[in-house]
């Protein structure tokens, strides 16, 4: 008896970490620091994203296709991006889960400014 109920658990804990996760995140906040107006800064920055986490990838609706790693109490996301002139970007998006909080930067070589964007809330299921 005992080996089945072991044998269930570890069969729900292999199933429950093969999940996704959603993140629903709507911004709260917003810099202009770095942009030429707020409407430039808002379309690198959207008003509402959506997250999907399974194991270490993560799937944004704005940004694509990224990666994902848990760091402490935070889900470190990254995403890379090309700007109109081909310029290659990161997208960092962190995740606070106990709080639902997240902030987004970006981040490109070393000959450009880093630049703090946005932070919001996040709603998660899975």
């Amino acid at each position: 008896m005992k080996v089945i109920a072991l044998s269930i658990a570890v069969l729900l804990a292999a199933a429950t970490a093969g999940q996704a996760q959603t993140l629903t995140c709507k911004r709260t906040n917003i810099s202009q620091g770095g942009f030429n107006n707020i409407k430039v800064a808002e379309s690198w920055f959207p008003a509402s994203n959506t997250y999907e986490i399974k194991g270490g990838i993560a799937q944004s609706d704005k940004f694509g296709r990224g990666s994902v790693r848990k760091s402490g109490n935070r889900l470190l996301m990254e995403f890379p991006v090309k700007t109109q002139k081909g310029r290659g970007l990161t997208m960092k998006v962190t995740y606070f889960p106990k709080t639902g909080r997240y902030t987004a930067k970006m981040a490109s070589g070393a000959r450009y400014q880093q630049i703090t964007g946005a932070g919001g809330k996040c709603a998660s299921r899975g």
